[in-house]
């Protein structure tokens, strides 16, 4: 009978991590190389522990996680989210939200020095990072006008796409068309 380390990694993704804590896996991934190659950084398992310990779940549309090209002959890759690097901003941020002593200020501190961070997160993880940011300060001060304006605003970029032009339409009909 094979060992733990030596069952390929998508078994062990599929059927055993996403019962893991933040702690077990990120152990099994200092033992296991490959493990920590191929799954820790943009697994989704990383966004299963968010759910779990931050109540966020990634609902936007496959569309929004693309790029907005018109040429219809480029080939459009997926970007990858680094849940991991998401959890490790938002983790630090809960602990530092977690002073007894917190004020509404100090979350919109928090939330306007994120771009002081030391992980380099790409545009669509600082939104998560945003809007996980806000959802705590939100739920220790539920009736800040400031905080709920912020997380409006966070939520409306998260949603926006950007509209293409009617020349840039005309232009790939036209290519459909061809």
């Amino acid at each position: 009978m094979p060992t733990l380390l030596e069952l390929p990694a998508e078994l062990l993704e599929l059927n055993v991590c996403h019962f893991l804590d933040v702690t077990s896996l990120t152990q099994l991934s200092i033992v296991n190389r490959s493990f920590q190659h191929e799954i820790t950084q943009c697994s989704k398992l990383w966004g299963l522990l968010i759910a779990r310990h931050f109540g966020y779940v990634d609902k936007s549309p496959p569309g929004c996680r693309f790029g907005n090209s018109l040429n219809v002959q480029e080939e459009v890759k997926p970007r990858a989210i680094s849940w991991k690097a998401v959890f490790i901003a938002a983790w630090r941020d809960s602990l530092e939200l977690a002073s007894t002593a917190l004020q509404e200020n100090d979350v919109v501190q928090i939330y306007h020095k994120q771009k002081q961070c030391p992980e380099l997160l790409l545009p669509l993880e600082a939104q998560i990072r945003e809007e996980l940011l806000l959802m705590q300060g939100l739920r220790k001060f539920p009736t800040s006008v400031d905080l709920v304006h912020l997380y409006a605003q966070a939520i409306r970029q998260a949603h926006f796409v950007p509209r293409a032009s009617a020349t840039n339409t005309a232009i790939a009909l036209r290519q459909l068309a061809v």
